[in-house]
This record gives structure tokens, sequence and C-alpha cells, in this order.
């Protein structure tokens, strides 16, 4: 053999393909991971899979303050009434108070809507982010005693509904 023959013939390599394909296992798995909890979040705001899915946030969330003790806090002047300038949708407002000691995260607010049986008809929990105004930080946590304003513009279910409900997740 002379010089010109050795350098093109190929080089033997002992890595392979072997890390790539790895690689793009575990970016797979990353993706598929992600829509799961996406969709747990955006697909199911009601589902008990999706409160499981809350109560794991709650425990690993770092803003600083406990879990919401829903005993403490109360939410108080509760309406539902007839958009003013949007037709088919309803305003939604209230009032949350924290009679706690100390400061605590926003709870959610689910709204449930009922027909004249007494029967669900719609229902929806919303984040904090949905409801407070866009001034109050939601991170920052309610304080004590404060009156904190909420206000959402939801759209009509489309069914008879004479009752509703607040309650606080």
């Amino acid at each position: 053999m002379n010089s010109q023959e050795t350098l093109l013939e190929p080089h033997d390599t002992s890595i392979g393909l072997w890390p790539l394909r790895v690689a793009g296992v575990v970016l797979l798995l990353a993706l598929v991971v992600q829509l799961f909890f996406y969709g747990l979040q955006t697909l199911s705001p009601q589902g008990a899979l999706c409160l499981w899915w809350q109560q794991g946030c709650d425990a690993g969330e770092t803003t600083g303050f406990p879990a919401t003790n829903l005993r403490h806090v109360d939410f108080v002047k509760g309406t539902v009434q007839p958009h003013p300038t949007v037709a088919d949708a309803f305003l939604i407002s209230g009032t949350i108070i924290n009679h706690d000691s100390r400061g605590q995260r926003y709870p959610r607010l689910e709204v449930q809507f009922f027909d004249l049986a007494g029967h669900i008809k719609a229902a929806r929990i919303f984040q904090p982010v949905e409801y407070l105004e866009h001034t109050i930080d939601s991170s920052s946590g309610m304080s004590t005693g404060e009156p904190i304003p909420v206000r959402l513009e939801v759209l009509d279910p489309g069914l008879p509904v004479p009752s509703f409900q607040f309650k606080l997740h």
C-alpha cells in the first residue's frame, strides 16, 4: 500500500451513531411529557386529573407562600349579570378577602351554572391570572384583610342557567 491509499480509507469510529439515537429518544420523550402536561392544563380544566396535577404544582410552587388555606378566604358579593357591551356574554364580579393572619397564595375560582333541576350545565375553574386585574401580580400573594376585586367575562353557555355558584380551590 502506498501513502495515498492509506489516506483514502475510511477510519473506524468506535462511537458510531448510538449517541445521536439516544439524544433523539431523550428529546422525543421530553416533547411527549411537555405535551402531556400542557394537555392537562388546557384540555381538562375541570377533570380530577387536572386537580391532581394542580396539587402537585401547589406543592412545588416557590412563591414563598404556603398552599391556600381556604378556611380563611371568603368570596363575597359574587354576581353574574349580562355583559353591558358584549352580546351573549356574562360579567362575573366579586371580592376575595384573606382573613388569615399571614399572606397566602391566591386560590383558583370555580364558577358553576345550574339549570332549573339543579344540574350543572357549565362550569370552569379560573386561575388567579385570569380573574385578577392586570395591575395585581398573582405571584405576590394575598395580603391579610384586603378586599381583592374579581372580574371575569365569559360567554353565555347557551342554555337557560338561572342559578350559579362560586367555589374556591
